[in-house]
């Protein structure tokens, strides 16, 4: 692994690499088998002080798909990549 550099896991097959100084926060659901990675700062403008793992956590109770992402991510702001993984083995 690079010197100064952080490894995660992403959807049990993928490695995702990032600098030290670039946040990445992954919060799942073990039963629903879902999963969401955040590379970078994420902020909601209703909520001051709700951290990235608080605004990930929300979205991983509501979403079932997909799309069920697009909407509630519409309004928040900051610097950032979402990546989201579902399991279709149910």
């Amino acid at each position: 692994m690079l010197r100064g550099w952080q490894q995660f896991a992403v959807a049990g097959t993928f490695v995702l690499m990032a600098h030290s100084e670039l946040p990445v926060v992954q919060v799942e659901d073990e039963k629903k088998q879902q999963q969401l990675t955040l590379v970078g700062h994420l902020l909601d403008p209703r909520s001051a002080t709700a951290r990235s793992e608080d605004i990930l956590r929300t979205l991983l109770a509501w979403f079932r798909s997909r799309t069920d992402l697009i909407d509630p991510t519409a309004g928040l702001g900051g610097r950032w990549i979402l990546v989201q993984f579902m399991s279709f083995r149910r």
